[in-house]
């Protein structure tokens, strides 16, 4: 009988953290899914401690690759389910978030994955960030300053999976890189307003260790979906607010041949410096004088954002149309 969900969950490393993951999947409300293990070469103790769980739902797979993005891949091509769900072996499922997520994508018929909000052992901004939004809208408008949808919440149909080909390799982050893909070709893509995944931060998190989660990788990916993206329409750039962030997307742009021509900036002491001995930095204010560039916002938190699109749209500047976070 074919489950309605199926958890892709790569296996591989100590996974300290591997029995209470498995056991928050399996002890879902909603009983009718299915959870692939999907098993790094070269950790036969894994598969057997995975095969030792007396639950016909759990599916141990014998991965080949041993790259984690290719294992992303041997779980989505393993999968049975109409929908699929993320999943990694350090997080922690609320018994709910299946059942809510399947009701979302039921009450939703227009929506192609259904994240949610999350709870973490590490207070930070990023989390603030990604539980201040939840609609389509907004997951659109954010997608270029992180990844807007936490990768381990993720449930999507399965053709979303299928259509665009699964998950990359590459020098960046492959959930990342993925969802851009997904959002450049109009998907919409939306969040359960509620934290469903206890997201553990931990000194050996992929995103904390991989060159291909680096500020860099991720500076480049952006600005090659950026160079893509209809709304800047050819209109020459200006940068808001760089930092070192700011300017490695800079550098990142021009090798994309965007036509970048000014910096923005609140600090006194940055105005009239160049960027790069080229481009000038300039007062905030000087915004106004520059009607027809599109505008990148770069470093700022929640707070600087609100301020800072507050200007904008006293300028008559429409997000998205005319402006974009990039950070």
């Amino acid at each position: 009988m074919t489950p309605k969900v199926s958890v892709v969950m790569p296996v591989g490393g100590a996974c300290p953290w591997l029995d209470e993951a498995v056991t928050s999947v399996l002890a879902q409300t909603l009983v009718d899914l299915e959870l692939l293990a999907i098993v790094k070469p070269g950790h036969p103790e894994l598969a057997r401690r995975l095969e030792a769980i007396d639950d016909p739902r759990l599916r141990v797979v014998a991965g080949v690759e041993p790259d984690l993005v290719l294992r992303l891949n041997e779980g989505l091509a393993a999968a049975r389910a109409p929908l699929i769900a993320r999943m990694d072996a350090d997080d922690v499922a609320d018994p709910r978030r299946l059942a809510l997520q399947v009701a979302w994508l039921r009450n939703h018929p227009d929506h192609a994955l259904a994240g949610s909000f999350v709870t973490s052992n590490v207070a930070s901004e990023s989390i603030a960030w990604t539980n201040s939004f939840a609609t389509p809208a907004e997951v659109a408008r954010s997608r270029y300053i992180d990844g807007p949808i936490v990768h381990p919440t993720w449930c999507g149909r399965r053709g979303l999976f299928q259509a665009y080909g699964g998950y990359r390799v590459g020098p960046f982050p492959e959930d990342y890189e993925l969802l851009l893909r997904w959002l450049a070709a109009g998907e919409r893509l939306a969040k359960v307003p509620e934290p469903l995944l206890f997201w553990r931060r931990h000194e050996h998190s992929v995103t904390r260790t991989s060159p291909r989660c680096s500020d860099d990788a991720h500076a480049r990916l952006k600005a090659a979906f950026l160079a893509r993206d209809p709304a800047l329409g050819g209109r020459p750039l200006g940068i808001v607010n760089a930092g070192r962030h700011g300017r490695d997307l800079a550098r990142h742009l021009l090798a994309e041949g965007l036509p970048l021509e000014l910096f923005f900036d609140l600090d006194p002491r940055k105005i009239g410096r160049r960027v790069r001995d080229r481009y000038p930095v300039l007062p905030h204010g000087a915004l106004a004088e520059h009607p027809g560039l599109f505008v990148l916002v770069g470093k700022g938190g929640l707070a600087d954002r609100a301020t800072i699109r507050g200007m904008l749209d006293g300028l008559g500047r429409e997000e998205g149309g005319d402006y974009l976070f990039v950070r």
